[in-house]
Parts: structure tokens; C-alpha cells; sequence
């Protein structure tokens, strides 16, 4: 009886180019080959975020360190709150006993409230006729002059044939509104009257 040697039948080597192409091309691996770039992108975003993360912590220091800045600057000086804008005049009136009252209120006509003063930084300033005149004949415009003495306690202004001309003592002054007093000679009684004036923006 002859003896049969059964063959085995030996795979053929493939290379590792080969296996790689089988693993992420074949068609039964597909579903690995999804989960290994869903896997990749994962672990692209995730090493991206803590670099996102420093980033948006930079933009935030700096964006609290530009407002802590601002917020040591302090106090606007009285020549950067007067320069600021244009100033319209918003009440009139006699302090008669000097207490920073105003006892007798002047009236004023719109053809007033519409005017404006506008204070330059270099010293000088425009007074400016609203839409509508008191006097046709009234200028446009007139210049003045203008500085701050004692410590910014004293706004001297110059206005052609304006009362507001002379130191004036500033009793408030913000980024809204000034209050100050002039002390002027009545030319009809020779007797010192005290005029408080208000400016709103």
C-alpha cells in the first residue's frame, strides 16, 4: 500500500506594503478604517485644544490688564473734561445772598439755549449761534480765549460783549456738566452781582 503524503498548503508571504493596503483598503475593513480617522481627528483636535485654550487665555489677560490700565488712569482733569465737546448753555441766574444758589433765574429765550461754546486745548475757543439768532445781525461765530488758573479752580474766559468774560469759579464740572459763578458790576446800580451759569453737553 503506497503511502500518501498529504501536502500543506503554505501561504505566500506577503510584504508589509501589502498588508497595510489589505488592512485599509479591502472592503471587509472598511468600518476599522472609518474608526481609525475618526481616532486621527480626535486626536488632532485634542492636541490643538490645550494651544486653543492658552490662546484664549493670552487674549483675556490682556484684554483685563488694557481695562485695569484704563481704570488707573484716574480722574479726567478739568482741561480734558472742558475740551472734551461742544458746551450749550442751560441756566442763568443771580446768587444774590452768595451761597451757590441761584435766587433770581434768568429766562432764557431758545434763540440762547441753542448757542454753543466750544473750548480748544491750545487756549483758544468758538462761541457759536445756534439755528436760530436773537439778532439777525449777530455774527455767526466769535472767537475767545480761555485758561485754567489755581489749581483748575478758576476758568478765566475772554467772550466779546459777553458777561461770561472774567474768572469764573468753577463749582462743578464733570463729563456732563459745569456749574461755575462770576462776580461782575451791575453798570446800572455800580453793585457787585454774583451770575451762576450752567453748561450741559
Amino acid at each position: 500500500m503506497q503511502n500518501t503524503t498529504s501536502s500543506l498548503a503554505i501561504p505566500t508571504p506577503i510584504s508589509e506594503n501589502q498588508a497595510v493596503g489589505r488592512i485599509f483598503f479591502c472592503e471587509s475593513n472598511k468600518r476599522p478604517k472609518k474608526k481609525l480617522l475618526i481616532a486621527k481627528s480626535n486626536l488632532m483636535i485634542k492636541s490643538r485644544f490645550p494651544n486653543m485654550l492658552l490662546l484664549g487665555s493670552v487674549l483675556l489677560v490682556t484684554l483685563f490688564s488694557c481695562q485695569k490700565s484704563n481704570d488707573d488712569d484716574g480722574p479726567k482733569s478739568k482741561s480734558a473734561l472742558l475740551t472734551a465737546s461742544l458746551w450749550k448753555i442751560a441756566s442763568v441766574g443771580a446768587d444774590l445772598d452768595k451761597n451757590n444758589t441761584v435766587d433770581l433765574p434768568y429766562p432764557l429765550e431758545n434763540c440762547e439755549k441753542d448757542n454753543t461754546l466750544e473750548f480748544k486745548t491750545d487756549g483758544t475757543g468758538i462761541s457759536r449761534e445756534g439755528a436760530t439768532k436773537c439778532d439777525p445781525a449777530d455774527p455767526d461765530s466769535e472767537n475767545f480765549t480761555w485758561s485754567l488758573k489755581n489749581n483748575e479752580t478758576i476758568l478765566n474766559i475772554a467772550i466779546p460783549g459777553s458777561f461770561f468774560s472774567g474768572d469764573a469759579t468753577i463749582i462743578t464740572l464733570n463729563e456732563t456738566t459745569m456749574e461755575a459763578y462770576l462776580d461782575i458790576t451791575d453798570p446800572d446800580t455800580g453793585t457787585e452781582v454774583r451770575i451762576i451759569f450752567k453748561l450741559i453737553h
